[in-house]
């Protein structure tokens, strides 16, 4: 997967959609293109990708979080209605 595919996951926020596997494979996608800029000394180019990794943790996190919620949120609300 290249940069601008990963760019455009990341504006469009279908990370929501996507299973741990497709995840992983965006990390790995940016760990190696990580790796290409460091092997080419290109400082800014790493820590462009750098940037994009912290993104696409924290939409991941935040999309756990959120799914951590409703979860906990249908259990009250199943449990009440259990009364």
């Amino acid at each position: 997967m290249d940069i601008e595919e990963i760019k455009e996951i990341l504006r469009s926020l279908k990370i929501k959609y996507y299973t741990k596997d497709k995840i992983n494979e965006l990390f790995n996608s940016l760990k190696s293109i990580k790796a290409e800029y460091v092997a080419r000394n290109d400082q800014d180019g790493a820590k462009k990708i750098w940037c994009l990794e912290q993104i696409l943790k924290i939409q991941t996190d935040y999309v756990h979080a959120f799914n951590l919620l409703k979860a906990k949120n249908t259990i009250k609300h199943g449990q009440f209605l259990n009364r």
